[in-house]
């Protein structure tokens, strides 16, 4: 599959089932799949951006990002989500998602574009690191 060929559109109620079942093959516990698509209707209500890269009818990814006033006044995105189907991975559909983000958000004045990860998302973390993104603080915590 080329990701050139890929269509982005805002997600509808109707790409939603698509989308809970590629977050259900990516494992851990997603908010998406927990909720059955609940989450997405929320995100929705909120005003955030909910992204399906569709390559003919075919959901091949999604991507959840918001904008969120940032430091001094500066527009900073903010990416929650992003998976690609599990027979479309390693093919450019997750960088093509986290592309078309970073034009929306560049398009809305927004400087960067924030990721909060979970300490052991090593897979993602990669990812990212290799189209760019770097370390900018890390968050410790602990049960009491």
């Amino acid at each position: 599959m080329d990701a050139d060929a890929l269509t982005f559109v805002d997600a509808t109620r109707e790409h939603f089932d698509a989308i809970v079942r590629i977050e259900r093959t990516a494992g851990g516990s997603s908010l998406v799949a927990l909720t059955e698509g609940q989450a997405l209707d929320e995100a929705l209500r909120r005003g955030h951006y909910v992204t399906v890269a569709l390559d003919g009818d075919t959901v091949a990814g999604w991507i959840w990002f918001s904008v969120d006033g940032g430091r001094g006044g500066e527009e900073i995105g903010q990416l929650f989500r992003v998976a690609v189907a599990p027979e479309r991975a390693r093919s450019g559909v997750g960088r093509a998602l986290v592309e078309h983000a970073q034009a929306a958000l560049a398009a809305r004045a927004c400087t960067r574009m924030r990721v909060t990860l979970t300490g052991h998302d090593e897979a993602t973390r990669a990812f990212l690191a290799s189209i760019g993104y770097e370390v900018d603080a890390v968050i410790m915590e602990r049960l009491l």
